[in-house]
């Protein structure tokens, strides 16, 4: 991130300078937290008057930051089953979650018939299932299509041999 002279408090503002953070840790790692402080670790001034200007420590770590929610794209499974007298599901995988956390802890699936929700679906027929981002650190990408899946359990042929 680079700070410019407008936008730093005691450098006039005709004056090229230009504060640059190259590491720091916010107070509070999810997204969207108002007034999170971050304690800046590393950064750079910079500018042809840079050399007028030092930055005291204390005033570098008051910094307010913002982290954004990071946008991941789903990648739907299995859209069609035969009827065999068991539950059925589809699954959404989110794609663009960081590693170190469980994917499958991002999304949650809800299927919906009608007016009812349910988790899991046997009879034969047409199903919809939703997505829903659970956690506050992710959105869907607004190039994402949808959050919702069409999916079906198809009637199973009997074979009569009379």
């Amino acid at each position: 991130t680079t700070i410019t002279a407008a936008d730093i408090d005691g450098v006039k503002s005709t004056d090229n300078v230009e504060v640059t953070i190259k590491s720091g840790e916010y107070e509070n790692v999810n997204a969207e937290i108002a007034g999170n402080k971050v304690d800046i670790t590393a950064y750079e001034l910079s500018g042809t008057d840079a050399k007028n200007y030092y930055i005291s420590d204390a005033s570098i770590n008051q910094m307010d930051g913002f982290i954004s929610k990071k946008p991941i794209t789903l990648a739907w499974a299995e859209d069609s089953y035969e009827y065999d007298g068991t539950e059925k599901s589809v699954t959404a995988t989110p794609s663009g979650v960081i590693s170190t956390e469980d994917a499958s802890a991002v999304v949650t699936i809800n299927y919906v018939d009608d007016s009812e929700t349910s988790h899991t679906a046997t009879n034969a027929g047409n199903y919809t299932a939703k997505a829903t981002v659970t956690s506050a650190n992710y959105e869907l990408k607004a190039s994402e299509p949808t959050a919702t899946f069409d999916w079906e359990i198809t009637k199973k042929v009997i074979e009569n041999n009379l």
